[in-house]
């Protein structure tokens, strides 16, 4: 069981990140974010409350924890938490990097420290790195004169994460524990954040054994325990043939539009089905 419904905010990054592709900016703080009032609540239910699927992953890399950009940040960090702001920066600036999809949104970057995490019995600190990046429009009603007026207003929905990943202080040799959440549904710009940024593959916990157990049971007709949960399988997007865990294959195939999307480099068509960018694309010359 992981949860974080008692975590606290130690301290808290904020960044801005564009998409470098389109000549936006990267924006640095150039210092810890000052929680106060009932702010670090808010904030609390925001980074945490989307995290509820039980798939847990670890951060790879090639040569260990240290060949993963965030996960080498995230060791730095929890060995010492004046490392927070230095390592934000460089997560930052990582993320704008691999920002390379025009479809990309710009969008705030938290940097959190939390403590008080609850995983498998054990309580730890974690690092939580999140990224708003939609704006919402709602309303305000106020008294006026003998009656009311409406005003409307655009901000962050606390209740919709756009992106997130927790890291928990746990397992760092195998490249801890982590969650993720990314509310994308296109396929090159949900890949960027779970691949491509974070680097993630699943943890072969008792979920996962558990997942793909009643796979194979299903496969060859045999009725399990009504007990257990049937697992989905896990595809890189729409289009993805193969599943990532067992192996199994779909018969799927990109749509491409007719129609050209651009950026302001270069021109392309795009899959309607899982957004894949790989089709005759072509850079505008300089």
């Amino acid at each position: 069981m992981i949860t974080c419904d008692d975590a606290i905010i130690e301290k808290m990054i904020l960044h801005k990140v564009g998409n470098k592709v389109n000549n936006e900016p990267l924006k640095l703080s150039q210092s810890e974010f000052a929680l106060h009032g009932e702010i670090s609540n808010i904030l609390i239910k925001y980074f945490t409350n989307g995290f509820r699927s039980p798939i847990t992953y670890r951060l790879a890399g090639e040569s260990g924890i240290e060949g993963n950009r965030v996960g080498k940040a995230a060791k730095a960090i929890f060995e010492d938490h004046g490392e927070l702001y230095s390592q934000s920066v460089e997560i930052a600036k990582y993320l704008y990097e691999v920002s390379e999809h025009p479809n990309i949104k710009s969008g705030e970057l938290y940097v959190v420290l939390l403590n008080c995490c609850f995983v498998e019995g054990e309580t730890v600190d974690a690092l939580g790195i999140f990224k708003s990046e939609n704006r919402e429009t709602y309303l305000k009603v106020f008294p006026k004169e003998e009656g009311f007026d409406i005003e409307s207003d655009s901000g962050i929905n606390i209740n919709k994460l756009d992106k997130g990943c927790i890291i928990y202080n746990k397992e760092s040799e195998e490249g801890f524990v982590a969650q993720v959440v990314d509310m994308s549904n296109r396929g090159n710009e949900a890949a960027f954040w779970t691949d491509n940024f974070l680097g993630l593959e699943q943890r072969q916990d008792a979920y996962f054994n558990t997942q793909h157990t009643i796979e194979i049971c299903t496969a060859c007709n045999y009725t399990t325990q009504k007990t257990l949960p049937k697992a989905d399988h896990t595809y890189d997007n729409a289009c993805d043939p193969e599943c990532n865990v067992c192996k199994a294959t779909r018969s799927v195939s990109h749509k491409y539009s007719q129609s050209w999307s651009t950026s302001k480099t270069e021109h392309w068509h795009e899959c309607t089905v899982c957004g894949d960018f790989n089709h005759g694309i072509f850079r505008h010359p300089v």
